[in-house]
């Protein structure tokens, strides 16, 4: 299976890095995201300057930085990478709920790649340091082994104790 990672929080957020840990027990996965971060872009693409992407060293991982919003990591990600099997955006450093979903950068992400017809999940997280990899491991694996064959949207909403 191949796995496209995107996110709304930047290249350099420890989110993504779990995400991809637990991305790779089921396939080949591929980080593209922003190179600043881009909470709250909505669902806005660059269209008035050239956009940038370059190979940056993340752990093991095939990543990338791009000088643009989250849809645009997740179109040039799936233009540069053929075939991609499903697209996760996360983990989220806050939350997707109620009208912060409409301009959310993570779920704009799930919007772009269900525009161009591909799976996705996006995931969020409260986030603490002992719950991180918890939930990684438990809600990022689950959404991979439960992605249904279509299209579609669907939120990962959980709050983790300390």
């Amino acid at each position: 299976m191949r796995i496209l990672i995107a996110n709304d929080d930047g290249i350099y957020s420890p989110g993504i890095a779990m995400l991809a840990e637990v991305a790779a027990k089921f396939g080949d996965v591929r980080i593209v995201a922003p190179d600043v971060e881009q909470s709250s872009a909505g669902h806005s693409i660059t269209a008035l300057r050239p956009l940038s992407y370059k190979r940056t060293p993340i752990g093991n991982f095939d990543t990338y930085r791009v000088n643009g919003t989250p849809a645009d990591c997740v179109a040039l990600g799936t233009y540069h990478w053929e075939k991609v099997d499903v697209v996760l955006s996360g983990i989220n450093l806050g939350s997707n709920l109620g009208n912060a979903m409409w301009h959310s950068g993570t779920l704009a992400a799930a919007k772009q790649a269900v525009l161009l017809g591909l799976r996705h999940r996006p995931q969020r997280i409260d986030y603490t340091r002992r719950a991180q990899l918890r939930y990684s491991e438990a809600f990022g694996g689950k959404s991979l082994r439960a992605t249904p064959t279509g299209p579609r949207i669907d939120t990962c909403e959980r709050k983790l104790s300390r």
